[in-house]
């Protein structure tokens, strides 16, 4: 995302989506973003060159399927304008099962939201994933690893390196909190394949996880 110029304001505005709206792909989620941004008619400071876009960066890609409460993305207006005024329009030109929770303007000399994600906490629903976190991810002399093959590239996560706070809720239900960022970065669904891998859950109770993403964690907050 480019520095913010003279007469260029950088909101930080926070998410959430639901239901059916969970399952929009990041990409299609980010244009949805710049046509609400337009309809809503805010002055918007765009790329230069042949084929200029609105300035905006998400913190962390989400992946389809995944719930959010507290999602940060950042764009850059060419007015200042009140949080209060930005986050009722947006709502108001939204569809269903996404919301805007809350509008900042950013002083200058914040960093791009991308580079402050350290963390993010999930809760996830599976069957009997809690128990299976209790008798097995608990118990450090087992093993929890996964492997993910990207390009002709096999990278090999050691799942408990990657996870900060651990916590379950009842005998399907666990919340965790784990390294986020472009530096380290794991994802929910590896860590339920981790659990499959070694027969703790099943992989259809896998494919059938409610995941939600509560929180982004980013530096200085």
């Amino acid at each position: 995302m480019s520095q913010v110029k003279q007469n260029e304001y950088r909101y930080r505005i926070f998410y959430a989506r639901s239901e059916i709206a969970a399952f929009t792909a990041h990409l299609d989620l980010l244009r949805l973003f710049q046509r609400t941004l337009k309809r809503a008619d805010f002055p918007m400071a765009y790329t230069q060159g042949f084929n200029p876009r609105p300035i905006m960066e998400f913190a962390l890609p989400i992946g389809v399927g995944i719930e959010t409460r507290m999602e940060p993305f950042d764009v850059i207006l060419t007015q200042m304008l009140e949080a209060q005024n930005i986050k009722n329009k947006l709502n108001q030109n939204l569809p269903n099962g996404i919301e805007i929770m809350k509008v900042e303007l950013l002083t200058k000399d914040i960093k791009n939201v991308m580079s402050l994600v350290y963390a993010a906490e999930y809760e996830i629903e599976a069957e009997n994933l809690g128990e299976a976190v209790e008798t097995y991810y608990f118990d450090v002399s087992k093993p929890l690893i996964v492997s993910r093959e990207r390009k002709g590239k096999t990278r090999t996560f050691i799942i408990r390196e990657y996870i900060k706070d651990m916590q379950v809720l009842n005998q399907n239900r666990i919340k965790f909190i784990s390294k986020a960022g472009s530096q380290a970065n794991l994802r929910p669904d590896l860590f339920l394949k981790s659990l499959v891998n070694v027969e703790q859950i099943s992989k259809y109770a896998a494919l059938d996880a409610i995941i939600i993403r509560k929180k982004v964690y980013l530096k200085g907050d």
